[in-house]
């Protein structure tokens, strides 16, 4: 890169120079998510520095994001920042640094959901077992979970797999099905998952609730038999345990 270049960079935003250098086509890198205050699961350290690695960075023409960028203080202090670095692109094709734009990331919403390993409350035998995951982070602060079948689980664990967003209601991806459904806006954040082989009330693509109040997870269905319902047509709690390879029963 020539020197002139370099200069336009130092003055632009000096942190970030490595950054535009190494990102200089447009990219897009998916890193793992973060929560509010833990990156890259690193120590503090007293050396200001911008941890991209950790970052979701996305890229338009002429433009890259950093999302929830980890920006850690001379302190030990981790920040995250949403980050916008607009580029100029002169007739030789050298690039520049046109703007910048840096503002607080909003705080994720998490609403009690907690990960690990869960056992249902009077539901199997063998127990019903599921493992869930998460948060990883969406857009303006929400944030996507999953949950799975546990090993050693009943082979009818339900739901046996699901996808649930958490945030502002009418911002769901879920919204046009919880609209038309007429299902509770309140105390719930909704889904979709299922399992089809042992309860049609949780077949693939069911509309699901979830609420968790301390450590019981309760998962609800709102679809029997492909059609989405206003009420509730069945309802599963489960409580969360500490077991590593699943939760035995009774524990």
């Amino acid at each position: 890169m020539q020197s002139h270049t370099l200069n336009t960079l130092r003055r632009g935003v000096a942190p970030l120079a490595a950054f535009v250098m190494v990102l200089s086509t447009a990219w897009v890198v998916f890193a793992h998510a973060q929560t509010q205050g833990t990156a890259s699961q690193q120590p503090p350290t007293t050396t200001p520095e911008a941890l991209f690695q950790d970052s979701t960075l996305t890229s338009t023409t002429n433009t890259i994001n950093a999302t929830w960028l980890p920006v850690v203080t001379a302190d030990g202090t981790i920040l995250y920042d949403d980050v916008t670095v607009q580029f100029a692109v002169a007739a030789d094709g050298t690039l520049s640094v046109s703007g910048l734009q840096q503002n607080p990331s909003p705080r994720a919403i998490i609403d009690h959901f907690k990960a690990g390993n869960y056992i249902a409350i009077g539901h199997g035998n063998p127990p019903y077992l599921i493992t869930i995951a998460g948060p990883s982070l969406a857009p303006g602060g929400a944030t996507d979970w999953s949950l799975s079948v546990s090993p050693g689980g009943n082979g009818c664990s339900v739901p046996y797999n699901a996808t649930w967003w958490v945030g502002p209601i009418m911002k769901s991806p879920y919204w046009p099905r919880i609209k038309a459904a007429g299902v509770p806006l309140q105390n719930y954040s909704y889904g979709v998952g299922g399992t089809s082989n042992c309860n049609g009330d949780w077949n693939p693509n069911s509309l699901l609730g979830f609420t968790q109040i301390n450590g019981v997870l309760a998962i609800t269905s709102f679809t029997v038999n492909g059609t989405d319902q206003p009420q509730p047509v069945a309802e599963i709690p489960y409580t969360y345990c500490n077991g590593k390879n699943g939760c035995k029963q009774g524990k």
